[in-house]
């Protein structure tokens, strides 16, 4: 049996994904797990917090939250990227009505397979219409992405060697192959990403709905596919701020 002991109050832990948001200060009193996504008020009195009542707010690395004062994320706006034990001092104590949990737009991630392991890579240096791979983590920026939002809820998937985005190319059959190719705004290259809960996420384009797909139990260097969404972790990816 393990036994910790503490001297003085016991610490706040930092959540994985998202955001832990509560309604006092100093990290105390209820308090909600907000994984990524929309919360209006009705959702957050859904998620146990209440409409009004955040007072102190951790993040996980490489993620925001964007309170609003109003419902539907209308009114004044506050953005926090960092943990805050007493939001009186940035004007959202008691104050927030609605928000966002958002990845933070300049961070990196590894995005990892459920299955695999192995990490979402863009190969390097390569031709637009280049087919995504996986690989196993080296800490290469070829395996570093960030994901922007790009409105609606949308994101874009962008590789820190190349700066391509992933695309999913208009593909419309199950196995069809996610490839990469400079922004053009198109839905082919916009993404929604889901929360699936335990830190994990599926990542779905915009115009066919297929998701990242691992493709099972594959070596490094396989090609990423896409398929429609069931509940297999080959299409879950989890998310490593760097």
């Amino acid at each position: 049996m393990l036994k910790l002991a503490f001297s003085g109050r016991i610490p706040g832990l930092r959540p994985l994904t998202g955001a832990v948001g509560y309604r006092d200060v100093n990290y105390s009193g209820v308090a909600a797990v907000l994984p990524l996504g929309d919360y209006t008020a009705d959702e957050l009195t859904a998620a146990g917090l209440g409409t009004r009542t955040l007072s102190s707010l951790r993040l996980a690395p490489g993620y925001q939250v964007i309170g609003w004062s109003g419902d539907n994320f209308t009114g004044t706006s506050w953005t926090f990227t960092g943990d805050n034990a007493d939001l009186r001092g940035t004007g959202g104590n008691d104050r927030v009505a609605s928000l966002k949990v958002r990845f933070r737009p300049s961070a990196y991630f590894r995005i990892t397979n459920v299955t695999d392991g192995l990490a979402l890579d863009s190969g390097g240096d390569v031709a637009s219409g280049a087919d995504l791979k996986q690989w196993t983590w080296d800490g290469s920026t070829n395996l570093q992405w960030q994901a922007v939002e790009v409105g609606g809820g949308y994101y874009k998937l962008v590789n820190r060697t190349n700066g391509m985005v992933a695309d999913g190319w208009g593909a419309t059959t199950d196995g069809s192959a996610a490839r990469q190719a400079a922004w053009n705004g198109g839905n082919n290259q916009q993404w929604t990403i889901t929360h699936r809960g335990d830190g994990r996420y599926s990542l779905a384009n915009r115009t066919t709905g297929l998701v990242l797909d691992g493709g099972g139990t594959v070596p490094s260097g396989s090609v990423t596919k896409q398929w429609t969404y069931n509940s297999s972790s080959n299409l879950l990816w989890t998310f490593t701020a760097l």
